[in-house]
């Protein structure tokens, strides 16, 4: 069958290459709502267990560089077998951890492996999507989004009917099937490669040390506010609106339930445009910052639930505009460092959160008995730095 995006690309190549989207999310979002949970019914202190719910992105930041360099140095297609299936051992690994050290030693190996599927899928899928690629690419986040929301529904339905080893039954069942479709992709991929004129077709190339930086900059300001909200506004919300732990807690999941819903719909209007130019491409960035600067101080103005529905709805915005620009960018580049390119940009991501974290949760321990809500102050900081950086790479680049 003629394919879609690129000629001799079959419907079933495409199925394949989007379920790996689908997977390189969709085993974290229903293991990370649980693992500290998870933690303390193993008998983990709250500090330990939160050392171990951050031990993933800890491990992580160390291996994806490395990562990087196996998907350009080696074949791409069996770095994400490998990847996928040693996921679904370690994912099968948490039902048989005996105490909390085991589970970070598990925990942190699960950061390794599984933070590298998402660079390996879209530099893969930048390497073979090469036509039509505003669908593409609207498509790709789509589906990178809807795990985040249906992870956190699996994983609520699951464990209340078969307890937290349910949780990593169901995700290393998902992963045996991302396995078997790894297979096929991972043959026609060769195929489409190893044809004569390839080199024309693995996608157009950004130039420019100054825009990748546009890519990275965008993604860790993204993350940062990420970080902020998990981790001060539960304690906030408990402070200032004299609710239990329990409530805060399912206050920040409807915050990025919401946020994450309205980012489809900016996926969906914006992916098209900012694959036209650089320009566009550029702009839509500097509307995914604008709009992470209002969600902060949106927050830092107020709490209540107008300013936290309506702040979610403008953070859902920033998610659909700055993650498939951010990609777009990161992805465009010359074919023996996509995956590198790729792997920093998820490094960004995660640098992003532990900033916000860590940052936040300090500013809200030294000025929690204030009225105005400091910690949201570094995600507005980062916007405005990253935004004039934007800007100016903007004149300069579109002169």
């Amino acid at each position: 069958m003629r394919g879609i995006f690129l000629r001799n690309l079959s419907i079933t190549y495409l199925i394949a290459l989007y379920y790996i989207v689908f997977i390189s999310v969709i085993d974290h979002s229903t293991i990370a709502p649980i693992i500290n949970q998870y933690a303390m019914s193993l008998g983990a202190s709250p500090s330990l267990a939160g050392l171990i719910t951050a031990s993933f992105s800890i491990a992580a930041i160390f291996s994806l560089p490395i990562i990087g360099f196996f998907l350009d140095k080696f074949s791409r297609a069996g770095v994400i077998q490998t990847l996928i299936i040693l996921d679904a051992i370690i994912v099968f690994l948490y039902t048989k951890a005996l105490d909390p050290y085991q589970l970070l030693i598990i925990r942190s190996i699960h950061g390794v492996i599984d933070t590298g599927l998402f660079p390996a899928s879209l530099a893969i899928f930048r390497d073979t999507i090469t036509r039509r690629l505003g669908l593409g690419l609207t498509m790709y986040w789509v589906l990178a989004s809807t795990p985040i929301i249906l992870g956190n529904y699996i994983t609520r339905q699951i464990v209340v009917s078969y307890g937290f080893h349910g949780v990593f039954y169901a995700a290393f069942i998902i992963l045996l099937i991302g396995f078997s479709a790894s297979l096929y992709l991972g043959k026609e991929y060769i195929r489409i490669i190893k044809r004569e004129d390839a080199p024309k077709i693995m996608g157009s190339e950004i130039r420019g040390l100054s825009i990748m930086l546009t890519a990275y900059l965008s993604a860790f300001t993204l993350y940062m506010m990420i970080g902020v909200v998990v981790g001060s506004m539960g304690p906030l919300l408990e402070y200032r609106l004299r609710i239990s732990r329990e409530i805060a807690s399912a206050e920040i999941a409807t915050w990025s339930m919401i946020a994450s819903l309205t980012s489809i719909i900016f996926i969906v209007i914006f992916t098209p445009f900012l694959v036209k130019s650089l320009r566009n491409l550029l702009i839509t960035k500097l509307i995914g910052l604008s709009m992470i600067l209002v969600s902060g101080i949106l927050m830092i103005l107020g709490v209540d639930q107008v300013n936290r529905l309506v702040s979610s709805i403008v953070f859902g915005g920033a998610l659909g505009t700055i993650l498939p620009a951010s990609s777009k960018t990161a992805s465009d580049v010359r074919f023996g460092r996509r995956g590198l390119s790729s792997a920093l940009l998820s490094l960004s991501f995660l640098l992003g959160v532990i900033t916000g974290v860590m940052m936040s949760s300090r500013i809200l321990e030294a000025s929690l008995g204030r009225e105005q809500n400091l910690n949201f102050l570094p995600s507005i900081i980062a916007s405005i730095i990253a935004l004039t950086y934007l800007i100016t790479v903007l004149i300069l680049k579109t002169r």
